[in-house]
């Protein structure tokens, strides 16, 4: 990636960048505003000013900073250096983030070029994105020489004026493999937090960063075999790894990877399965994987589904890969800042909609369409549903259709919602503009048990099958014993039904693992469940929940429109 200064074409502009950066940057932090001779200063300013209009009344310290939060951090931007002579090349490392492209573009990023070095290894703040409900910043990572892999950071977060902590993540575009030089990574920060007035003062920090090595275990493992294959590993942190294949609709196959950890160790271990042919080729899963669930024990499942032709094919092998951690610097890099989103907010427009979007069991809650140079969002209160009641959304700007994204703003309140799209960079909109949200491919999530239980009698090695009735849906079980552990899959012919969420068995809810969720929406409408050293020759059967898919069903609102 090239992220070298573009530099103007004067010479003395060019003098005047090398000049700043060599005095600034990178390797130099630059000197923060005293905040708290700052604050001082204002308090007794402000007290004075309290006292003559209100006989002596002196404002709390708290309320002081809160009023000097609000009115005067635009006053201490100025002394934060801002270089706008430095200009990188970030279109590389931002391909498909359009609106950002396009704010970096219009100017609309805050320079920050602040540097801090510990153990040899020195964090790049060079610009910040601060659209609305989020704040994007770009960074590189330079350090010693070395032929590990930087595997990323502890923890991301960003403190507030408040004191209120949020969390960030971090988005990798460049590592050992292909650096240039010192370059060890280069990428962004985000996270859903934006200043809620126009600038802020905040801390942003970054703790611990880890090196690490790729590493594999040869599995000898027969997709073929009916029985658990299981090996020692005892590395980066995996005791043991027990490998089962099951038969699935359809000519597939699904096999479950369970990784045990290190006696002492909570945290679920990292590693994931790869097949292979007997060319050495990749064999890819034909649909979604599921990773680091827990087992209902000690151990943490995969299980990643693929074509039972494939898998059986002469000459297949397969290995188990992870990572070693080869050097962990447990340093913070802390970044004290003043975030200002004036110019963002200046560019961009907000709507109250207050306006339900569908109808019956699935309708929900528009609150405010907001758009801005980078990005379109909705901001939704989904109810009581939890989930996203369709799998596809689009907004129709003057009858051209873009595709949304959805994602929960917070996971503790699983009702708020935000719709959201990148801002195309050709997407022209006035006053004349009309805006409309379409969403297609109703998705119900229908919880509570069933009307009986399904009675699964004589347990035993042979697979053995009985259709039930599921919400009008047809649903095969099929079930049986391997090396003392019941094994129980659930499947519908009809493409509508979305899948059971999970099973339990008989009044004390005996589950099969500790999922409490499923992701609504799947294609797949298969599930395979591992009861664990089950003693029993029957089971009765109940469930949490189902899904099922309306692909016809679709809704559609005008947010905005020239009568409006």
């Amino acid at each position: 990636m090239n992220t070298n200064r573009t530099k103007d074409k004067s010479r003395s502009s060019e003098t005047l960048e090398t000049t700043l950066h060599q005095q600034v940057g990178p390797h130099v932090a630059v000197r923060e505003p005293d905040y708290d001779a700052m604050w001082m200063r204002m308090e007794v300013e402000l007290e004075r000013g309290d006292r003559s209009a209100a006989g002596g009344r002196a404002a709390s310290r708290a309320r002081v900073r809160k009023v000097a939060l609000a009115t005067t951090l635009g006053a201490a931007l100025i002394a934060v250096p801002a270089y706008a002579a430095i200009q990188y090349d970030w279109s590389d490392l931002l391909q498909g983030r359009e609106g950002i492209q396009t704010a970096l573009a219009q100017g609309l990023g805050q320079e920050i070029e602040r540097s801090i070095t510990h153990d040899g290894v020195t964090l790049t703040l060079h610009t910040a994105i601060i659209d609305e409900g989020r704040t994007l910043i770009l960074y590189s990572l330079d350090g010693e020489e070395r032929s590990d892999h930087f595997s990323g950071f502890s923890a991301i977060t960003i403190t507030d004026a408040d004191g209120k902590a949020f969390e960030a993540y971090a988005y990798v575009a460049q590592s050992a493999e292909s650096r240039d030089d010192s370059r060890l990574a280069t990428g962004y920060f985000e996270t859903d937090w934006s200043p809620s007035a126009s600038s802020e003062a905040v801390s942003f920090s970054v703790d611990g960063i880890a090196f690490t090595t790729n590493a594999e275990t040869p599995l000898a493992f027969n997709a073929s075999d009916t029985g658990i294959y299981r090996t020692d590993v005892h590395e980066s942190g995996i005791a043991q790894v027990e490998l089962g294949a099951f038969a699935q609709p359809d000519g597939q196959t699904l096999i479950r990877t369970t990784l045990i950890p290190e006696s002492g160790q909570e945290q679920a271990p990292s590693g994931s399965l790869a097949a292979y042919d007997r060319t050495g080729k990749l064999i890819q899963p034909v649909k979604g994987s599921m990773y680091g669930t827990p087992d209902g024990s000690v151990g943490f499942f995969n299980q990643d589904t693929f074509s039972a032709t494939d898998l059986l094919q002469k000459g297949v092998t397969y290995k188990l890969l992870y990572s070693k951690q080869s050097e962990q610097i447990d340093e913070t890099w802390d970044f004290p800042l003043v975030l200002d989103k004036s110019k963002m907010a200046h560019a961009s427009t907000k709507q109250k909609l207050d306006m339900q979007f569908g109808s019956g069991e699935t309708a929900v809650q528009l609150k405010e369409l907001t758009i801005t140079p980078a990005q379109i969002r909705i901001d939704m209160d989904l109810g009581q549903l939890g989930y996203a009641p369709f799998k596809d959304y689009q907004l129709l700007m003057n009858g051209k259709a873009i595709d949304l994204g959805f994602r929960l703003k917070s996971e503790k309140n699983l009702k708020d919602t935000v719709l959201f799209m990148d801002r195309p960079a050709d997407l022209q909109l006035t006053a004349d503009s009309t805006i409309e949200l379409r969403a297609r491919h109703e998705l119900l999530n229908h919880k509570g048990d069933l009307p009986a239980p399904v009675q699964l009698a004589n347990i035993g090695d042979q697979k053995q099958s009985l259709t039930t009735n599921v919400g009008g849906y047809p649903v095969t079980w099929t079930y049986y014993k391997q090396e003392g552990n019941l094994i129980v899959q659930t499947s519908s012919e009809d493409p509508n039904f979305g899948g059971i969420g999970q099973t339990y068995i008989g009044s004390k809810r005996i589950l099969s693992d500790e999922r409490s969720f499923r992701i609504w929406g799947d294609i797949g409408n298969s599930l395979t469940e591992i009861y664990n050293n089950y003693e029993g020759d029957s089971a009765e059967m109940h469930i949490f929940s189902y899904s099922e898919h309306r692909p016809e069903q679709e809704a559609k609102a005008t947010l905005y429109s020239p009568a409006q």
